[in-house]
């Protein structure tokens, strides 16, 4: 048999084979075998990092690698305490090793899981998972090749800017509601489409134009999909319920569906579990309706 290997490694045809295939040639190295948090060293006898991995509760820091750091311009081991201590909370999470889809860090973001070995972190960046790094005690480390950015929106904003939302966001705005999903929170909004909306009036035996304009059911009905808290679709209370701005029960059957004053059972659709500065948006193919 020819070596045509050896035949295409010999000037001037060596350009035809892949990089790394020939005389010469070093080995392929995976990025995560060369991927370090040396960073992190100093760090691991602060005394958050201390506290946590001296505790018997599993834990897990999505830490970038230095070369992520350094691309990205950031320095954690320069930060003042609470800077630090804030930073390294968007990179922690109560959990041993992830394998959900969803995950919450401890600064309350969330961030979901975007194929085997990607995540997409609350500020909506891709970030690759590069394999175990070297931890501390219970702490387990998890490398990254970017930092993990924040949520940059608020409630308000996130759904102002949602392709669907067009009528819930703008009678959000005419009844006064728009300010107060702004504002510190935490809430976690339960947004219907913009035809489940329009179909909010038939099912309460009103006109559309005559619910448009009529401000006080309207908000009545907006703030039956606002609940107080940060409630990402893993944390809500399944086979429980919880209260709305409207004073009335939001229930959540065992089986995952939502139930508010009519009967209409529905599930969370899809575009939910967005993180945003304040909260949590989510999407339903319905309107929740007020009770009787």
């Amino acid at each position: 048999m020819l070596n045509w290997i050896g035949k295409l490694t010999r000037p001037p045809m060596s350009h035809l084979l892949p990089r790394g295939v020939g005389a010469g040639a070093s080995p392929c190295v995976p990025p995560q075998a060369t991927a370090t948090a040396g960073w992190l060293a100093p760090l691991l006898d602060g005394e958050l990092l201390r506290s946590l991995a001296a505790s018997r509760a599993p834990v897990t820091l999505f830490a970038p690698t230095d070369i992520a750091l350094r691309r990205a311009g950031v320095s954690p081991q320069t930060f003042d305490p609470a800077t630090q201590q804030a930073w390294l909370m968007r990179h922690l999470t109560l959990l041993d090793s992830p394998a959900d889809s969803l995950v919450r860090m401890l600064d309350g973001s969330l961030m979901r899981r975007d194929g085997a070995r990607h995540w997409l972190d609350a500020g909506g960046v891709r970030v690759l998972d590069l394999g175990p790094g070297e931890g501390r005690g219970t702490l387990r480390v998890r490398l990254l090749d970017r930092p993990l950015e924040p949520a940059a929106g608020s409630v308000w904003e996130q759904l102002a800017a949602e392709p669907g939302l067009a009528r819930f966001a703008g009678a959000l705005d005419r009844t006064g509601l728009a300010p107060l999903l702004n504002c510190t929170g935490p809430f976690t909004v339960f947004a219907p489409s913009d035809v489940g909306l329009e179909r909010a009036a038939a099912r309460m035996g009103l006109a559309r134009r005559a619910l448009e304009s009529d401000t006080v059911e309207l908000g009545r009905l907006l703030r039956q999909h606002i609940v107080p808290g940060r409630w990402s679709s893993r944390d809500l209370p399944w086979g429980g319920g919880l209260n709305t701005w409207a004073d009335a029960p939001l229930h959540f059957t065992p089986l995952g569906q939502l139930r508010a004053g009519g009967c209409l059972l529905q599930t969370l659709a899809p575009g939910s579990d967005q993180p945003c500065r304040n909260g949590v948006l989510h999407r339903l193919h319905h309107a929740l309706l007020p009770a009787d």
